[in-house]
């Protein structure tokens, strides 16, 4: 497969413009672990931190959302030499993915959510003789919406312009990385989904998984 660089080797005779973008962003995926996966978690991790096991490239049998990576539209700005800058917002956006939590007592729920600033730069082709137009710049983007109000956000996963898909780079300079895990059991008469003990979130300041709560969770 053609790498980036030599697919644009390939265009060069062709109108290729350039947008450069910074902004705050990150990486999300999301996966509902059974029994089995569930406790080798437990015996990988002990009492670890699980930031060092878990990276973002785990494979589970029941993935949510296997995985975007990009900026968030609504904080980024976008710059090219000829036109000046430009804000995110200025761009339509629409939330073709929406991913969001459906409890199922006897489960244990694994979010992987990454955050900092990240840039890069899109590289859009024109027709021939054709002038870059603002209204034609589109952007696909995943929103997610857990329980847990520390996961919540929106990341860009394809950006289009007049229909058709354009190359994007992204980049940055490191991430902070927000492994966490929610178990689920059992059902409250009054209540509209089943209890959910938190069994790892660092934004708790947990040092290491609360694993007693597993027993309860898949009795």
């Amino acid at each position: 497969m053609a790498s980036f660089e030599e697919k644009l080797d390939q265009k060069e005779d062709k109108n290729i413009i350039e947008l450069s973008f910074e902004g705050s962003g990150g990486e999300f995926q999301f996966h509902r672990l059974n029994k089995n996966e569930a406790f080798r978690l437990k015996e990988e991790i002990g009492d670890d931190h699980p930031g060092e096991h878990l990276q973002g490239s785990d494979i589970f049998e029941n993935t949510i959302f296997e995985g975007a990576y990009g900026p968030d539209p609504d904080d980024m700005e976008l710059s090219n030499d000829d036109w000046g800058s430009f804000l995110g917002s200025d761009f339509a956006s629409e939330d073709v993915t929406l991913v969001e939590e459906k409890a199922e007592a006897g489960s244990l729920e694994y979010s992987y959510t990454t955050n900092g600033q990240v840039y890069g730069e899109i590289h859009i082709e024109l027709k021939e003789n054709e002038a870059f137009d603002p209204e034609k710049l589109r952007f696909e983007c995943v929103r997610y919406d857990l329980f847990n109000v520390n996961r919540k956000g929106r990341v860009i996963k394809g950006v289009f312009y007049d229909g058709e898909e354009c190359e994007i780079e992204t980049s940055d300079n490191g991430q902070e990385v927000f492994p966490c895990l929610i178990g689920y059991f059992g059902w409250d008469s009054f209540a509209e989904c089943p209890e959910a003990p938190i069994i790892y979130d660092p934004l708790e300041e947990m040092d290491s998984p609360d694993w007693e709560w597993l027993d309860k969770i898949f009795n």
